[in-house]
């Protein structure tokens, strides 16, 4: 089978020739390295990260108007000692946001000062939402489709539902649990701006190209409450479902947290399967096979070497060590091998092309060999 073949088999619950191999790279580990080429060299089965098919002004340093309008608000850029200052101009107030490179993240910034510090700064990030617009978009696609050919597939990426962004992004842990308690119906009026932004960015993925569709959301009960969860998160996720299943897309949600304490909450999420699932230490799912038991057969998932084996093991130890994953991953079927997480930047080429030896030789069916 082609890379390609092999990975739409595993989405679709079909038969594979083996199991697929499909680390998470991007900046952290690749550098100046492009991706595609990255995983050519890595031999693995690509899962292209990172690609949009469609454009529009989410709130962000880096963003773009849909086709004949303009932004609705200004941003500048100043430098502040090492940091780098970004301010977002609205008619409704304003927020700052500061960021810095260092040596562990020379190519993805830093983040040292969230944009929501105040009251205010919530009310204006739901103005933000409030005036996001999104439209399908190809060129980006395309040009990595073009590329790629049968070596794999090229993955959209959408936001994370309104919770998960503003805890990754937006607003630091404490600070967001503070104004959840404190001030519910200013971040009620948040949630439901941030969800209808997410509605219409969803609405534009599932009418651009491409089959495949990953939400960064970070799911971890190190940032949220089961009981929480509950509350709004599973309604967003399936409204988000079934406008994609609409289009015809397969939605993962990539979910590289604490995972066991949800149970089978994720059985019944409408989404298709997560990717980038952690197993310990940085994750509390004990190994694959026990997700495939509280999620059930019809979700894929893919996942299963951990960030610290990566950085911490020489490539015949790695190569051990996922022989073993792959012998606690069940039947494999509807699975694949993949990374806990990004990889990290002190892994080698070596160490993952090591990886791909073991999964050549041992990553036929049954995986208990």
């Amino acid at each position: 089978m082609s890379s390609r073949e092999r990975i739409m088999a595993a989405l679709r619950g079909k038969d594979v020739d083996r199991i697929p191999w499909s680390p998470c790279i991007d900046g952290y580990f690749l550098g100046k390295t492009d991706q595609l080429e990255g995983f050519r060299r890595i031999g693995a089965d690509a899962m292209l990260r990172h690609l949009i098919n469609f454009i529009g002004n989410a709130p962000f340093r880096v963003t773009a108007p849909v086709p004949g309008k303009t932004l609705p608000w200004t941003t500048s850029t100043k430098q502040a000692g090492a940091e780098t200052e970004t301010s977002y101009e609205t008619p409704v107030g304003k927020l700052i946001e500061r960021y810095r490179y260092n040596e562990e993240s020379p190519n993805l910034p830093w983040v040292t000062r969230r944009r929501v510090q105040t009251l205010e700064d919530v009310k204006v990030l739901t103005w933000m939402c409030e005036q996001a617009e999104f439209v399908p978009m190809s060129f980006l696609y395309d040009l990595a489709e073009k590329s790629l050919g049968d070596d794999g597939i090229v993955t959209i990426s959408i936001l994370g539902s309104p919770i998960f962004w503003l805890l990754n992004s937006e607003v630091e842990v404490d600070r967001f649990w503070y104004f959840y308690h404190d001030h519910p119906e200013e971040m009620a009026e948040l949630f439901e701006a941030a969800h209808q932004m997410l509605v219409r960015m969803v609405s534009a993925a599932a009418q651009g190209p491409g089959e495949v569709i990953i939400q960064y959301e970070n799911l971890s009960t190190s940032l949220i409450s089961p009981k929480i969860w509950d509350l709004q998160c599973p309604g967003w996720l399936n409204e988000y479902a079934q406008i994609l299943h609409a289009g015809d897309k397969i939605y993962l949600m990539h979910a590289c947290g604490h995972l066991l304490e949800f149970g089978d909450r994720i059985r019944k999420l409408e989404l298709d399967g997560l990717v980038d699932v952690a197993t310990p230490p940085t994750g509390t799912l004990p190994d694959l096979a026990t997700a495939r038991k509280l999620w059930g057969p019809d979700k894929f998932i893919m996942g299963g070497i951990d960030a610290t084996a990566q950085a911490g093991l020489e490539p015949q130890a790695l190569q051990d060590y996922a022989r073993g994953v792959l012998s606690r991953m069940g039947d494999g079927r509807r699975m694949a091998l993949g990374t806990n997480d990004a990889v990290p930047k002190n892994t080698t080429w070596e160490k993952l092309q090591a990886i791909t030896a073991t999964v050549k030789a041992r990553g036929a069916f049954p995986l208990t060999r």
